[in-house]
C-alpha cells in the first residue's frame, strides 16, 4: 500500500562560440589574497556551498599559468586563458492565476478519471498557444511547473497530443513543491494528476520525458524513499534503470501496473482504490537476486534474442569487441606503446556516438589539462593549437560537460576512495564509463598478499560496474618483457605484474602493441560473452594530426580521418 497522505546549428561555426563566454577571473572572483605568483590554496566556488566543511581550501591555483584544480569536486580550468559558459539564464512564464477550465476540458479530464480538486491543486490552466506542429494558435491545456511557489515552466498540450515547453523555461520536476519523505516518480503530468486524484500528493514527474538528466540533483533524494512508477514500455524501462542507478537501489522501490502502461491507464481500468493500494516491490539489493525482478530483460531476450554491444567507428575492431556497461575491461601493453591513448580512443568514440560520459582516475596524465588537450584533439580532429580561441572555448566546455577527473589527495589513492568519487560521478553526471590508469597507483592498505589483494580489488571493480551500470576500464602495466630479434614479445593479461586474476576476472582483455615499424596492433585477447565479440587482432595506425587510431591492412594510410566529431553533429546525447 502507498501511504503518502500528508506528505548546433552548424552552418556557421562562429555562432556556436561567440557571445557565450566570460572571463573566469571575473566570473569566479577567486579569493587569492592579492598574490602575483606561486601556487595558492583557496576555497572552491563550484562546490563550497554544497559541502559540510566550508572552510576546506580545496582549490589549487597556479598564478603564473592560471590553471586551477579542485581536489574535492575535480573542477579544473584556467583563470587567464580558458573561459566558461555563463550560467544559464532561464525565463519565467507569466502567472495569470486563471485556473478556470472550460466544460469541455473538465469533461475530458473526467473521462481520464482526473478530479477537479486535483486540477485546482496543481493549478492546471487552459488557453490559446502557438503550437509549431500546427503552425497556428490552438487551445491548449497548460501544466504549470512551480518551484518554491514560483512558476518556472509550462508544458502545453493540444487536442492532437502535440506538446511543447515554455521557451527557455527552467527544467524541473512537475509538482516538486509537494514532495514528501516518501515520493513517487512518474513519467508525465497525467500520472501525477492520477495519484493526486486518489489522495496521494507526494508524486513528481520528470520534465519532458527526461531525454537528458541535466536537471537532476541526486542529493535531493538522500533522505527519501523513492517509488519509481514510470511507464511500462521500452522507454520507461530505460528511465527506470537510470533513476535507480542515480538515486541508488537502496532508496528505491518500483510498482507493477499489471497490463497497463502507466498510472492513468491503471486508474481508468482498476479504479482509485486499486491505485492507492498498488503493489510496491523492492529493487533487488546486491547479493539477492529473483528472476521475476528481471522479467522485462528476460522477455526482451525472448522476443529479440541476445543483443550485441555498442559499436564504434572501427569496423574490423567491431567484429572483435562491442561494448556494454556492467563490465570490467583490462587493458595492458608495454610502456609507451599507447594503451592510455587507445583507452581515450574508446572513450571518445562511445561518447560521441552513444552519449557516454566518462570519469578518470589517471594520475600519470597529470596535470589534467594535458590529458584534456588529447581528448580535444580526438574530438575535433586536430591538435588544439590549430583552433582559434573561440573554438578552443567550445571544445573545452564540451570536455568539461562530458569528461570528469578524480584526483584524491596524495595519501588517499585507495580503491575505496576512488570508487566513492566514481559513485558521485554516476549519480551527479550519469557517467557510463570509468577509467583507472594505471593500476599500480592504487594503494594496498590491507595485510593480504598481493595476489589476494588483487583478487579482492578486481571483485570490487566488477561489482561496482554491475551495480552502477558503468564500463570499468583498468589499465595495468605488464612485467618486464623479453625481446626476440630486437622486438618485445606481445604481452597478455597473464603478463601483468602481480596476479593471473587480471585475466581470470576480466570481461574484456586487450593488449596494445607497437612494433618497431610503428604499426599498432590491438590484440583482443578475451571477450567473456560471445554476444559481445570474439578474440582477434586488428592493425591500426596512430594519426599524427589528432592522436586518433585508424584501421589499416597494409600498414599505410592514404587518407587520415580528421572529421570533427562535435561540429559535424555526430554526437548523440542520452
Amino acid at each position: 500500500m502507498i501511504n503518502l497522505k500528508g506528505n548546433i546549428n552548424h552552418k556557421n561555426r562562429q555562432d556556436l562560440y561567440h557571445n557565450y563566454y566570460i572571463s573566469e577571473w571575473n566570473a569566479l572572483r577567486l579569493p587569492i589574497g592579492g598574490k602575483r605568483e606561486g601556487q595558492v590554496k583557496t576555497y572552491c566556488p563550484f562546490c563550497r556551498e554544497s559541502r559540510r566543511n566550508k572552510n576546506d581550501k580545496s582549490l589549487s591555483v597556479n598564478i603564473e599559468t592560471g590553471f586551477y584544480t579542485c581536489h574535492h569536486c575535480g573542477k579544473t580550468g584556467n583563470i587567464h586563458k580558458f573561459s566558461v559558459v555563463k550560467e544559464k539564464q532561464y525565463k519565467k512564464p507569466e502567472w495569470k492565476n486563471k485556473t478556470e477550465l472550460s466544460e469541455k476540458m473538465v469533461k475530458w479530464f473526467e473521462g481520464r478519471k482526473i478530479t477537479q480538486e486535483a486540477l485546482k491543486k496543481l493549478k492546471v490552466s487552459e488557453g490559446l498557444e502557438w503550437m509549431p506542429q500546427e503552425n497556428r494558435e490552438v487551445n491548449t491545456v497548460q501544466f504549470n511547473y512551480f518551484e518554491n511557489g514560483e512558476l518556472v515552466n509550462v508544458k502545453y498540450r493540444d487536442g492532437k497530443k502535440n506538446f511543447k515547453m515554455f521557451k527557455d523555461g527552467k527544467p524541473t520536476w512537475y509538482n516538486i513543491d509537494n514532495m514528501g519523505e516518501t515520493v513517487i516518480i512518474v513519467e508525465g503530468e497525467m500520472d501525477v494528476l492520477s495519484f493526486v486524484s486518489v489522495g496521494v500528493d507526494s508524486v513528481i514527474s520528470v520534465p519532458n520525458g527526461a531525454s537528458n538528466f541535466d536537471f537532476f540533483d541526486p542529493d535531493m533524494f538522500d533522505n527519501h524513499h523513492v517509488i519509481i512508477a514510470v511507464d511500462q514500455d521500452t522507454a520507461g524501462s530505460t528511465l527506470r534503470r537510470e533513476l535507480i542507478r542515480r538515486i541508488g537501489a537502496e532508496r528505491c522501490s518500483t510498482v507493477d501496473f499489471k497490463d497497463c502502461k502507466d498510472a492513468n491507464e491503471y486508474l481508468i481500468k482498476y479504479g482509485a482504490n486499486e491505485l492507492v493500494n498498488i503493489t510496491v516491490n523492492e529493487v533487488p539489493v546486491e547479493g539477492i537476486v529473483h528472476l521475476v525482478d528481471y522479467w522485462d530483460d528476460l522477455y526482451d531476450l525472448y522476443k529479440n534474442g541476445m543483443p550485441s554491444g555498442l559499436k564504434i567507428r572501427h569496423q574490423r575492431l567491431n567484429d572483435c569487441i562491442t561494448y556494454e556497461t556492467g563490465r570490467l575491461m583490462v587493458v595492458t601493453g608495454i610502456p609507451t606503446h599507447g594503451k592510455s591513448e587507445f583507452v581515450d580512443e574508446i572513450a571518445v568514440q562511445l561518447n560521441t556516438m552513444h552519449g557516454w560520459r566518462w570519469g578518470y582516475f589517471t594520475p600519470e596524465n597529470f596535470p589534467m589539462y594535458l590529458h584534456a588537450s588529447k581528448l580535444i584533439a580526438k574530438l575535433s580532429g586536430h591538435w588544439m593549437q590549430h583552433s582559434d580561441e573561440n573554438e578552443l572555448r567550445y571544445y573545452t566546455e564540451y570536455v568539461n560537460e562530458n569528461f570528469f577527473w578524480v584526483l584524491p589527495k596524495d595519501d588517499e589513492y585507495t580503491l575505496e576512495t576512488i570508487l566513492d568519487k566514481a559513485k558521485y560521478l554516476v549519480r551527479k553526471h550519469g557517467i557510463k564509463g570509468f577509467v583507472i590508469d594505471p593500476w599500480n597507483y592504487i594503494e594496498q592498505t590491507s595485510t593480504l598478499s598481493e595476489t589476494q589483494f588483487i583478487s579482492k580489488a578486481l571483485g570490487k571493480l566488477t561489482n561496482f560496474a554491475r551495480q552502477y551500470g558503468v564500463l570499468m576500464v583498468l589499465v595495468a602495466h605488464p612485467k618486464k618483457m623479453e625481446k626476440s630479434d630486437g622486438e618485445f614479445e606481445v604481452p597478455n593479461l597473464y603478463s601483468i605484474s602481480g596476479s593471473a586474476h587480471f585475466f581470470n576476472k576480466a570481461d574484456y582483455g586487450i593488449t596494445i602493441y607497437r612494433s618497431l615499424s610503428d604499426e599498432v596492433q590491438v590484440h583482443v585477447q578475451k571477450v567473456k560473452f560471445r554476444h559481445l565479440g570474439n578474440k582477434g587482432m586488428v592493425q591500426m595506425a596512430n594519426n599524427p594530426s589528432s592522436g586518433r587510431y585508424q584501421e589499416t591492412v597494409t600498414g599505410m594510410i592514404t587518407e587520415w580521418n580528421n572529421e570533427n566529431y562535435i561540429i559535424n553533429g555526430n554526437t548523440t546525447r542520452i
